[in-house]
């Protein structure tokens, strides 16, 4: 436990330690009796760590890697997190935001994060589909920035040209595979509604019993089905199992949910390919190879199966 006292010019310690200054700054303003740095929590995508003051309120702040940050679009984050909270959507009251940095302060949770294994329970599914049904539908999500579904891709190659990282070509070929879908798409057969767009089992967040959705970072305007095929593909729950559960009229929803499939998958492939060249990956080295091994494969695969292109034709 590091302790950064009331009073205490501390922002040498955390630039050296654990935050830069502005986020030292970011959390001296709001914490004036100072605060403890308890633990680094596990995450993905950002730096996430539980803080607590001397009167023993607990907090986690988030502080975003550079990928992350440029996905996120900041002037409209808080208040998708305000309604989230006011709706019922989300147990996290924002405490504090810096919009420039992408900082944000929520209280620690006495709830747990969820798994794929929850999800088997019939219950859970139910009530997770049904979250993200009242999301889509929603007439007051301040959400109007579109989702672009290889942004993380374009985002992750720039990062990784400054840093001097190459990565394999698989790794920009399939990348190649899946704008050429995009761009022949059509139109038409696409809704823009409010999505979450990370709705991964984590993301989903049970207290006293009842399951809330957290971390809206991504959320922006899409095609309902990228959420479903999200949860399909991390959750491992088959498409036809959600669309039994969750209301839509669309009668191409099942083909949807096959066709962004593989962008979900490669996705995470794209992120592996990243921290696999890092000297101090966020996970073990091991587990980052056999993810961005795992992923990648699977984009393949799915790509090439029957069940997307036929999906593909239909969509066309």
């Amino acid at each position: 436990m590091h302790k950064i006292e009331p009073g205490f010019s501390s922002s040498s310690v955390c630039a050296s330690s654990f935050f830069d200054d502005a986020a030292c700054s970011f959390l001296q303003k709001i914490f004036s009796n100072g605060f403890n740095i308890e633990a680094k929590l596990e995450s993905f995508s950002n730096e996430n760590w539980k803080i607590q003051e001397p009167s023993g309120n607990a907090w986690v702040v988030r502080i975003p890697t550079r990928i992350a940050h440029s996905l996120c679009h900041q002037s409209q984050e808080k208040a998708v997190l305000d309604w989230a909270f006011r709706e019922g959507f989300s147990l996290l009251e924002v405490a504090g935001y810096a919009e420039k940095e992408g900082y944000l302060l929520t209280p620690f949770l006495s709830g747990r994060s969820c798994s794929k294994l929850d999800f088997q329970t019939p219950v859970y599914l139910r009530e997770a589909l049904d979250l993200l049904s009242r999301l889509h539908i929603s007439k007051t999500a301040p959400i109007e920035v579109q989702f672009d579904p290889l942004a993380r891709y374009t985002a992750t190659v720039q990062q990784a040209l400054e840093e001097g990282i190459v990565f394999e070509p698989e790794v920009h070929e399939i990348a190649g595979e899946l704008r050429g879908f995009l761009t022949h798409m059509s139109n038409r057969c696409f809704y823009m509604l409010p999505c979450h767009n990370d709705p991964s089992p984590e993301n989903f967040f049970c207290q006293d019993g009842r399951l809330y959705l957290h971390d809206w970072e991504l959320a922006r305007r899409n095609d309902p089905m990228w959420d479903l095929a999200h949860f399909s593909v991390i959750a491992e729950v088959e498409p036809e199992i959600l669309l039994s559960l969750y209301p839509t009229s669309d009668p191409l929803a099942r083909e949807k949910i096959l066709f962004f499939q593989p962008f979900v998958v490669f996705n995470t492939a794209v992120w592996g390919a990243l921290e696999r060249a890092k000297l101090s990956p966020g996970l073990s080295k091991e587990r980052v190879e056999l993810l961005y091994r795992t992923f990648l494969g699977k984009s393949l695969a799915l790509i090439k199966s029957e069940l997307f292109q036929v999906a593909l034709k239909k969509l066309i």
